[in-house]
């Protein structure tokens, strides 16, 4: 007698892994799986997951390194995959200006050293520049200015300085006045438009 046995050798799933590497510090890291119905994730930092896609968020550089996944399909079979992961720091950011100014005065800004900025501000203010200067400022020229900064890995950093322009005081010399030599000349001043406390200085200085 003949016994036969039939053996089926299933093929190993054919797998993708993917993930949407490089990303910046603080942006969200995707990491993309196909090719099974279970997924066994694991990764830097003690990372696991069980879920076919996983996301991370907010992403920081301990997370960078090899991200490797078993899939196994309806056949009990698996495959692994593996996705190297980069995050870049992202850029750090100081933003400074020399408020407070006061009017007729030009407001100079400044913002740390990256490829690209984008300023906005006060009445429409927008700039390309590391450095923008705003001349003959005005007290409407007021308020919060702000700057998005790009390097040169693609990463983005936002911050925002707050400007105050003082309205500049009017000044009264008093009127053209003649008088006797010899005789005390009485010089009168007087300050309109301005707030705050004044000082005086007369010139010539021997007055």
């Amino acid at each position: 007698n003949t016994s036969n046995v039939l053996i089926s050798v299933n093929p190993l799933p054919i797998i993708t892994v993917a993930s949407n590497s490089p990303v910046c510090g603080g942006g969200t890291l995707n990491l993309n799986s196909s090719g099974g119905t279970s997924y066994i994730w694991s990764g830097p930092s003690g990372f696991s997951s069980n879920n076919q896609n996983p996301v991370i968020s907010p992403a920081n550089g301990s997370q960078a390194g090899t991200y490797t996944v078993t899939i196994t399909d309806g056949n009990n079979c698996s495959s692994v995959g593996q996705t190297d992961v980069t995050v870049y720091s992202a850029p750090e950011l100081t933003v400074t200006s020399n408020s407070p100014v006061c009017s007729g005065q030009d407001i100079s800004l400044s913002s740390s050293s990256a490829i690209s900025y984008l300023w906005n501000g006060p009445n429409g203010f927008n700039s390309t520049q590391q450095n923008p200067l705003i001349p003959n400022a005005q007290t409407n020229y007021s308020g919060s200015y702000s700057v998005t900064i790009t390097d040169i890995n693609g990463c983005t950093a936002a911050n925002s300085v707050f400007v105050n322009v003082n309205q500049a005081p009017t000044v009264n010399a008093g009127s053209d006045t003649t008088i006797s030599n010899g005789t005390i000349a009485n010089l009168i001043g007087s300050v309109s438009n301005g707030s705050g406390n004044y000082t005086y200085s007369w010139s010539p200085s021997n007055l």
